[in-house]
């Protein structure tokens, strides 16, 4: 059965509970995406292993960890507000679509500039994910989180509105 949250004491700790996740994750999958990365560069000077595949799956993962950052600063902002409505919640979840876009981009920028280095692989084996499908999902997902932000932004307006009135 479902706890649903009903004091601002459930919803501070839930939001607690969410940011040290997010950390959590943040630290792990950052790691995880850093050692993709510098076994790119350890594979490239010693002329071993596919080093391509390495830095690309490095970047996709890095790509997550900075996500799973922003998520934290998201709950971090809902806590210290005690809402989730808030001006600054609405641009928090803005800015992670944004940074959702560019990190995707860089990805498939980084790919395409490894292709036209001569690079013979298809682009689809040079990562965990194909990195124009990457891109298409990080779209999707941005778009998505975009209108949540837009949601929040109208919600923030109407707290602040019933704050008022109060």
């Amino acid at each position: 059965m479902n706890k649903t949250v009903s004091t601002q004491k459930d919803f501070r700790k839930n939001c607690k509970d969410s940011e040290k996740g997010c950390c959590i994750g943040t630290f792990l999958i950052g790691t995880l995406g850093l050692l993709g990365v510098v076994t790119a560069f350890h594979c490239l000077f010693t002329n071993s292993g596919n080093w391509c595949d390495n830095l690309l799956g490095g970047l996709e993962l890095l790509t997550i960890a900075v996500t799973f950052f922003f998520a934290s600063k998201i709950f971090n902002s809902m806590k210290k507000a005690d809402t989730p409505f808030a001006q600054d919640v609405s641009g928090k979840i803005k800015n992670l679509s944004l940074c959702i876009e560019i990190s995707a981009a860089v990805c498939v920028a980084v790919s395409i500039v490894l292709k036209m280095m001569g690079n013979n692989m298809n682009l689809d084996e040079l990562s965990c994910i194909d990195p124009v499908t990457f891109l298409i999902i990080a779209i999707g997902v941005s778009e998505f989180i975009k209108a949540l932000s837009r949601t929040y932004a109208y919600g923030a307006k109407l707290q602040q509105e019933s704050d008022e009135t109060l």
